[in-house]
């Protein structure tokens, strides 16, 4: 991995940690929940998009990144919602 990947995947988490704080309001948890888990997730999706698919670079990171970022964020978010309602 070329340490420019690092803001490549960055980037990612940020476009997708930051795109459902709009919308929260007065709950520290909840956008804190979503930087992380969007930051943890591209990482790991990078990972292991170029661990399984070598041969694809820039592709494997931006599609694993995203794919790894956007997951874990709409899983918690459904998650959450689904116990508020109770």
């Amino acid at each position: 991995m070329h340490p420019v990947d690092l803001f490549i995947i960055i980037g990612i988490a940020c476009m997708v940690g930051f795109t459902p704080l709009i919308y929260v309001r007065h709950d520290l948890l909840l956008a804190f929940g979503y930087i992380v888990l969007s930051t943890v997730g591209a990482f790991a999706g990078a990972y292991v998009a170029l661990w399984y698919f070598p041969q694809t670079d820039k592709p494997g990171i931006i599609f694993g990144g995203f794919a790894g970022a956007i997951i874990p964020v709409a899983v918690w978010h459904f998650v959450r919602r689904r116990g508020d309602r109770k």
